[in-house]
């Protein structure tokens, strides 16, 4: 696939940057940098953006102009977004973002008010995460599940119109292993959230 250039409005850009919060990082996003980065592809205008850690996956569906094209974002380039695209006022319209992509080379070039960036990201394959939520099903049996908190304080790095995402929907998904509870499902707005908690036990 040769060049080419897409458009996404730039609080989609910087809600698609803060899937970083579920990847993979530290030690363990040097062995699978692949789980580091945020995967986005654009088909018929349609973008779904995905991260995951393998214990949470997380996704963000929005529009966007320009041709088919799947790119990642690294952690370096979904910073930069979060750093340099800004609402200076309510009263200001935020022009969209520009991504620039070579799929040969795995090059993303950024530009956004003056300032670029630019990143290769991984030759590593990315899993189907957006599969795995689109298959989720509620479970029709409530009950009780844990989450540890460094689960839930993800939640809160969310961004959606350049602020913290306020409110979750939660809905604990169903399970063929009777033993085990099924994945958590968080949404709010264009995020959906999926999250394996640990059956809860009293004793």
């Amino acid at each position: 696939m040769t060049k080419c250039q897409i458009l996404i409005e730039a609080t989609d850009a910087v809600s698609i940057a803060s899937l970083a919060a579920a990847a993979m990082t530290g030690s363990n996003a040097k062995l699978t940098p692949q789980l580091a980065e945020v995967m986005i592809v654009l088909k018929a205008g349609e973008l779904n953006a995905a991260a995951t850690d393998r214990y949470t996956a997380a996704t963000y569906k929005t529009t966007a102009a320009g041709p088919d094209v799947e790119f990642r974002l690294t952690p370096a380039a979904a910073k930069f977004l979060i750093a340099n695209v800004k609402r200076i006022n309510k009263h200001y319209d935020v022009p969209p973002v520009s991504f620039t992509i070579d799929p040969e080379a795995r090059l993303v070039t950024i530009t956004h008010g003056g300032a670029t960036f630019s990143d290769y990201w991984s030759e590593l394959g990315f899993p189907a995460v957006g599969g795995l939520v689109e298959s989720w099903k509620p479970t029709p049996d409530a009950q009780p599940v844990k989450l540890r908190s460094d689960l839930l304080a993800r939640l809160n790095k969310f961004l959606d119109s350049f602020t913290r995402v306020e409110y979750w929907i939660l809905e604990l998904g169903e399970n063929t292993q009777s033993n085990k509870p099924g994945p958590l499902m968080a949404t709010a707005g264009k995020f959906r959230v999926l999250i394996q908690p640990n059956l809860y036990k009293t004793d």
